[in-house]
């Protein structure tokens, strides 16, 4: 059975009480709890989908034109090491080494997750393109320049400390590296407030940047002559 997001939120309303904010061991453990019921709705990805060409696609089929429309945009190809951030049960991991020959590092804080990804990258015969390691984006535990890409899609608006995560995109990355991100984001900053309290308190994040604050966080870690 497949579930709507408005009836997945109203179950959630109902059945659980979160903390004020999610720590990463909140976090994680929120996911052990409902990756289930995550998958009644998205299946094999957990991110928005691509809808700009056809506005009646199925969510999954939107999903997957999502990957497609980042992966051409980031130029990922044969060899090319993404680090996966907030991978959750890996079917955008699958993607990237089925379809583009990439080498994938997913990390997530759900061990869950972890496991069911792992599963289905050694069902898919796609183990040997992908590993997963328990980890936070705050805190990643891999080394430095040691990643073409990082690609975060739906996980970084989720992180209470974004500033944090992004400088640990910029010591992960190789010279020339590129961050992909896909997020929920506040299209009018006027609506804050109103946008906080219709969804943020809901999934309990502590802000909803928009694309210009984003595009200034991130250039804070990068200049013209590094990354």
């Amino acid at each position: 059975m497949r579930l709507t997001v408005s009836t997945f939120f109203a179950i959630l309303e109902r059945i659980i009480k979160f903390p004020m904010s999610f720590t990463d061991k909140e976090t994680g453990a929120y996911y052990d709890s409902y990756s289930d019921v995550y998958a009644a709705i998205w299946d094999e990805q957990m991110h928005t989908g691509y809808f700009e060409d056809n506005i009646s696609k199925s969510l999954e089929q939107a999903c997957g034109d999502m990957n497609v429309f980042l992966a051409h945009a980031a130029g990922i190809r044969e060899g090319t090491t993404v680090l996966s951030v907030g991978c959750g049960r890996g079917g955008t991991d699958r993607y990237l080494a089925k379809e583009k020959n990439a080498r994938v590092i997913g990390i997530d804080l759900s061990q869950k997750q972890l496991d069911e990804a792992k599963r289905a990258a050694d069902a898919t015969g796609l183990a040997s393109h992908i590993s997963y390691i328990y980890g936070s984006m705050t805190a990643l535990p891999i080394p430095d320049t040691s990643v073409d890409c990082v690609w975060v899609q739906e996980a970084l608006f989720h992180c209470h400390e974004k500033d944090t995560a992004i400088a640990e995109f910029a010591r992960v990355l190789v010279p020339g590296g590129i961050v992909v991100l896909e997020d929920t984001v506040l299209l009018d900053a006027t609506q804050k407030a109103e946008a906080m309290r219709a969804f943020g308190e809901r999934v309990h994040i502590n802000e909803i940047p928009t694309p210009d604050e984003y595009t200034l966080r991130f250039a804070a870690h990068w200049t013209s002559t590094s990354k």
